[in-house]
């Protein structure tokens, strides 16, 4: 995991997509096969998953939208 000033980038896991945090937002979030990883990712971040108040979904391939 890379943080640069309120950018947080947690590398995609398999096929996933790269997941990215900024603020209260969050961009891609994979193919959805690996939550786990996703939350134990953000509580290491310092990030409470119920702070998150938007997911952008930058495009619409599979590795993006889970």
């Amino acid at each position: 995991m890379e943080k640069i000033g309120n950018i947080i980038c947690i590398p995609g896991k398999d096929l996933d997509s790269n997941i990215y945090i900024v603020d209260d937002i969050i961009f891609d979030t994979g193919t959805g096969e690996h939550k786990d990883y996703l939350f134990s990712q953000l509580k290491e971040a310092g990030v409470n998953p119920d702070d998150i108040k938007l997911i952008v979904n930058t495009h619409c391939h599979f590795d993006h939208v889970g």
